[in-house]
């Protein structure tokens, strides 16, 4: 049954217009900031000695080693404002309106299909597009990033490719999997409460507008302890992992106040929320009649 609901869920994704439509303006606009200068340095005019800004974009900035450090992190907490939320939130809402609206529910219980089956293939279905989608469009921004800018001179083309995989992969997995579920699993629980997708897709975007405006506008009148470890993208997370397996690596850790178990509450918190949203949105499963 959970294979059966896995695969259905699969499908019914792929197969929405709607659903391929949002994911190909999401990628054009993260083409589109790449593009833009995300990095500067101050220098002295060679002629004049005016003071001059250099941004990334033009062809006599240096790439160094700690811009790419800094790539490897900001890039997933850039696709995770709202690119990755986005297509976690339609991927649920689309699912849930043709969940309650084929009226297929009855019939299916009927003919014995388990809640447990019925919403974990879903959900399993569901992270999965959602989360190879965060690691793709994170690879992609990465890279295109760097091949419209000057070369990293202290890396090597195989070093580079080979070295930012696995950081990418490390972000994807720790910092974008969890919020991934909470979103999922929030998407859920207000859809299976209310029964409707539009509800839920209002309340899950109305959280994720709300989390933008704190990350780029009210971070600083936020509680710490919040930007620190319960925000969709935490403080002690980010910063855990942000020269992992680098030479200052301990430096960072003990300046930034962090530690593994830091960064490991950062990530069951997420999980935690996310499971038990999707376990109250099981309950409310188990008592649908329709």
């Amino acid at each position: 049954m959970f294979r059966q609901v896995y695969k259905t869920t699969l499908k019914n994704l792929f197969r929405t217009g709607l659903f391929w439509l949002v994911v190909a303006v999401i990628v054009v606009v993260q083409f589109y900031d790449v593009f833009s200068p995300s990095y500067g340095v101050t220098k002295i005019h060679p002629t004049t000695g005016a003071y001059i800004m250099l941004s990334d974009t033009d062809p006599n900035y240096r790439m160094t080693f700690e811009t790419y450090m800094k790539s490897t992190s900001n890039c997933p907490s850039a696709v995770m404002r709202y690119a990755v939320p986005v297509v976690a939130i339609l991927a649920v809402v689309l699912i849930l309106n043709r969940d309650y609206g084929d009226n297929f529910y009855e019939i299916e219980k009927g003919a014995g299909m388990r809640p447990s089956a019925y919403l974990l293939g879903r959900f399993a279905a569901i992270l999965t597009v959602v989360f190879s989608f965060a690691f793709i469009i994170t690879l992609v921004r990465f890279h295109s990033y760097f091949a419209l800018r000057s070369p990293i001179r202290e890396m090597g083309t195989v070093f580079y490719i080979t070295d930012s995989t696995v950081r990418l992969l490390r972000h994807v997995v720790f910092r974008l999997f969890p919020p991934v579920v909470l979103y999922v699993g929030m998407t859920f629980f207000f859809g299976c409460i209310s029964r409707s997708g539009i509800v839920a897709s209002l309340c899950s975007l109305a959280y994720m507008v709300v989390y933008m405006l704190q990350s780029n506008v009210l971070r600083w009148v936020t509680p710490e302890l919040y930007n620190d470890y319960f925000s969709p993208v935490p403080d002690k997370l980010e910063m855990y992992l942000y020269q992992y397996d680098s030479y200052d690596f301990e430096y960072l850790v003990r300046n930034h106040n962090t530690s593994l178990e830091k960064a490991a509450l950062c990530v069951l918190f997420l999980v935690g929320v996310g499971a038990f949203l999707m376990l109250i949105s099981y309950i409310a499963t188990r008592r649908r009649n329709r």
